[in-house]
């Protein structure tokens, strides 16, 4: 890949996926979720979300948790093994 093409591509990729999505994409994104049968939940902080995904593992439960930046940087993934 020449440099060029590779800088075009980490500009697009940071222009679609860089930025925060707003009030109505989020909306819209939510309704087509749960018109497919899944529960959308949203936390306002990465403490919000911990308390979130904490309190759905029931007591005693094995869970298994891939690479995840979101879950490292939260604490959630020391949680889960813990």
């Amino acid at each position: 890949m020449s440099t060029e093409l590779g800088r075009d591509l980490h500009e697009s990729i940071r222009r679609r996926f860089g930025t925060l999505a707003d009030d109505a994409r989020i909306r819209r994104a939510t309704a087509g979720l749960e018109a497919n049968g899944i529960k959308v939940l949203r936390a306002g902080d990465a403490a919000e979300a911990k308390r979130i995904v904490l309190g759905l593992i029931p007591a005693g439960s094995q869970v298994h948790q891939g690479a995840s930046q979101s879950l490292e940087k939260s604490g959630i993934a020391d949680e889960i093994e813990k």
